[in-house]
């Protein structure tokens, strides 16, 4: 589900090389971060309403996207 005020894609700061991320989806509000099939699974039981977003990994050093596999 989209929410309109909030962008599409967030952004996660990091210092150096997070290496492979796990997730790519933040649920908005719950703090909760998951996995592709784990929203899927959820999205597909149309019980419950989420809000999900893109997580890039982000250098602070130099602005230069970490981690590509998810975006």
């Amino acid at each position: 589900m989209k929410e309109l005020e909030c962008p599409d894609s967030l952004f996660l700061l990091c210092n150096r090389n997070v290496g492979a991320l796990n997730f790519n989806y933040y649920f908005h509000g719950s703090g909760h971060i998951a996995s592709n099939k784990f929203i899927d699974l959820f999205n597909g039981l149309k019980t419950c309403k989420i809000i999900s977003k893109n997580l890039i990994a982000t250098s602070i050093k130099d602005g230069s996207v970490i981690n590509l596999s998810f975006a």
